[in-house]
């Protein structure tokens, strides 16, 4: 096999230098098996970097790359090779990188189209699920996610999650084969299910990061409406919640792909041949989620105006909800530092506010104090956020924020387990 090849070379032992392989072999069309090898000093970790193309044959790659091994145990060989190319040194080609290697071949199109048949048929089973729990609309990008997922091969599999750092989480899990079983473990509510604690109540995770709680949803600004576009969050850093404004989750992966070839050159190699099958199956499954976008029709609050936020996306608000307050956002989160006779004032004026029909300052002020999560307002924040929420006639997203405040003090936010 030639995983044990790969295996040879990161367990080789030198004088001084290391020789490593990142990642399983790559088959690639018209070349063979492609391998990046890396050899650099332990004293300064420089030197060179290549994609090799292995013999075809896992024996005689093996007894290949065991002969060029056994020379460079020779004293002085390792450090002579430093300053000499891969492919000089192990006496195999180096691979020719072009984008057209990576065209789906009839195999790939036949598995990416029975994952997009069987995801939806799926969806209509998913979105009354998730309708009947959640209260709110599933747009049907998610399916097609969900078919993209199911249908990338090992390659692109490794890509996505060991390269890009993504995967599948929260509402996602519903799409799996037996997702619909899944259950909220010791009887939790099944909207608790990947809800860090300072989440606000419109953000719905779909989607796992791969350093600091990273996690993507979908953003509803208004329940009766579908999502207005996809958000993400660093839970395990601020916590702060943004969006680029994209409608769907493959666009969203589409750039963070771009963001990972962009930073895929230098000393740590060439990731683009591990990179670039899965921009090619992004971009197989590009017409799909177009075609369920405009399935879907508008997302009525995508482009609304939004009030400055500090620690969130602005809420999207009907005329006549009043003034949120956004341009003084700042000086609130100086107060919240230690003048806590401002922050009760502001209290006062927001519950004011909300009995006289205007809940845009209290939704401002509670998602701010929500995502404070201090001790003193803690009662406050989940009172103005429900208000407003329930007078903006948004009340699943007011029954989240309750569930979510009896329960934020979960010591995992994985609630789904098999039923």
């Amino acid at each position: 096999m030639l995983g044990d090849v790969v295996r040879q070379i990161n367990l080789c032992q030198l004088d001084g230098v290391a020789v490593t392989v990142d990642g399983e072999p790559i088959l690639v069309d018209g070349q063979g098996w492609v391998v990046e090898v890396r050899m650099y000093s332990l004293r300064n970790y420089s030197g060179p970097v290549a994609h090799l193309v292995l013999p075809a044959d896992a024996d005689a790659a093996a007894a290949h790359v065991a002969d060029v091994l056994r020379g460079l145990r020779e004293p002085g060989a390792a450090a002579a090779a430093l300053d000499r190319p891969l492919a000089e040194t192990f006496g195999l080609p180096e691979a020719v990188f072009d984008e057209n290697l990576f065209d789906p071949t009839p195999e790939d199109v036949q598995r990416r189209t029975a994952a997009l048949a069987a995801m939806s048929d799926r969806f209509p089973a998913v979105a009354e699920r998730f309708s009947r729990v959640y209260g709110l609309r599933l747009p049907r990008h998610l399916a097609v996610f969900a078919a993209f997922w199911d249908s990338l091969d090992r390659r692109e599999r490794d890509a996505i999650g060991d390269v890009a750092g993504l995967h599948p989480w929260g509402v996602s899990d519903y799409f799996k084969t037996d997702g619909l079983a899944l259950v909220g473990r010791d009887g939790l509510d099944e909207r608790l299910h990947c809800r860090f604690r300072r989440d606000p109540a419109e953000f719905v995770t779909v989607l796992g990061g791969d350093s600091d709680g990273l996690h993507f949803g979908l953003w509803y600004d208004d329940p009766a409406q579908l999502p207005s576009f996809i958000a993400h969050n660093w839970a395990r850093d601020s916590a702060e919640t943004w969006t680029s404004g994209r409608p769907t989750l493959l666009g969203e992966i589409s750039a963070w792909l771009e963001k990972s070839l962009d930073d895929s050159y230098g000393e740590e190699g060439d990731k683009r041949w591990r990179l670039h099958p899965l921009r090619r199956a992004l971009d197989w499954f590009a017409e799909a989620d177009a075609e369920a976008l405009r399935a879907d029709g508008e997302r009525v609050w995508a482009d609304a105006p939004r009030a400055q936020d500090t620690v969130s996306i602005g809420a999207a608000l009907p005329p006549g909800s009043g003034d949120p307050r956004g341009g003084e956002h700042r000086a609130r989160f100086d107060a919240y530092r230690g003048d806590h006779a401002a922050v009760r004032g502001w209290i006062g004026q927001a519950r004011a506010e909300l009995a006289a029909g205007e809940p845009a300052f209290a939704l401002a002020l509670g998602t701010e104090l929500h995502w404070l999560d201090a001790d003193e307002f803690r009662q406050e924040a989940l009172e103005l956020q429900v208000g407003a929420y329930r007078a903006l006639g948004r009340g699943a997203l007011a029954d989240i924020a309750e569930v979510h405040f009896a329960h934020r003090d979960l010591r995992t936010v994985d609630v789904l387990v098999a039923g």
